[in-house]
């Protein structure tokens, strides 16, 4: 069981306090949690999230990118 997987109760928590539709503007919780979690972000954490959101890969290795 990946760690995207394991957090998806707490995720869906997190969903339902955003608008329908506002998908994306969870990535950064999410990334936040999982860094929580294990210390970091592994890649194996990007593909997950991106199908667990319904946004694209990309977005999330984005903000990957963005934010140290």
């Amino acid at each position: 069981m990946s760690l995207v997987e394991r957090l998806r109760p707490e995720f869906d928590a997190l969903r339902a306090r955003y608008p329908e539709g506002f998908d994306s503007s969870l990535v950064l919780p999410c990334l936040h949690r999982i860094q929580h979690e294990r210390g970091f972000i592994a890649a194996e954490d990007v593909k997950p999230l991106a199908e667990y959101l319904g946004v694209p890969a990309i977005q999330i290795e984005e903000v990957l990118a963005f934010y140290s």
